[in-house]
């Protein structure tokens, strides 16, 4: 018999970074086996790059909110990382309650309304699970700049999802954002120290990998955050 998850849960800043996490490197999908049809959700990652944040962020949440452990398994001798949820009701808290689509999703996925609706910092929460999972940390070191530059940026194919961290991330930071119609895809960016800055103090990352690019700045990186 299959654990209860409350398809109810109130909305809690764990419960958003998850959402944003899958948003950026979940999936769902269903299919008939010998005993019955399977409900499937996974997220993809780097096995070495991402199993800390799978492992220290992603994976206690789901034990934590859902009371579920997941199957986690490397693809052959690649970096490829899947951590694996069977669970009905997984899929459809994701689905029917947070309009999460089965099968594919790149091109069409959204912040949920009931999240957009909610107050900032579960927006923040959402989007702080996207970035993680999705986005990158960029430190620019050409001779043009002073210090190495950083910039976190994030390409997606989901013009819906590119229109509201638009309009969201608009209300605090000066963007670079664009969208490339030849690829089919979409661009954005937050540079520099200031507001790399205020990333850190509102959002912030729970992905090691992007921590461990910042931490690059320390020293003449941290006092450039002064005289930008």
């Amino acid at each position: 018999m299959e654990h209860i998850i409350n398809q109810k849960i109130r909305l809690s800043n764990d419960l958003c970074e998850f959402i944003g996490a899958y948003i950026g490197d979940g999936s769902a999908s269903k299919y008939n086996t010998k005993y019955g049809m399977r409900y499937h959700i996974q997220f993809s990652g780097h096995s070495k790059n991402d199993w800390g944040y799978y492992q220290n962020t992603i994976i206690p949440i789901a034990k934590k909110l859902f009371n579920i452990k997941p199957y986690v398994r490397t693809v052959g001798n690649s970096n490829i990382l899947r951590v694996n949820f069977y669970s009905k009701q997984l899929m459809q808290l994701l689905n029917e309650r947070f309009n999460m689509p089965i099968g594919k999703k790149s091109h069409t996925v959204t912040i949920p309304e009931e999240i957009l609706n909610s107050n900032e910092e579960y927006i923040l929460s959402t989007i702080r699970g996207i970035f993680d999972t999705d986005g990158c940390v960029f430190i620019d070191k050409r001779k043009i700049y002073l210090n190495p530059y950083p910039r976190i940026t994030l390409q997606m194919v989901s013009k819906p999802l590119y229109f509201q961290l638009k309009e969201i991330l608009e209300r605090y930071f000066n963007l670079y954002a664009r969208i490339n119609e030849k690829r089919q895809n979409t661009y954005i960016e937050v540079y520099g120290f200031i507001q790399i800055d205020k990333w850190m103090k509102l959002i912030g990352f729970s992905n090691v990998r992007h921590l461990s690019k910042l931490s690059c700045l320390g020293g003449s990186g941290s006092r450039a955050l002064l005289r930008e």
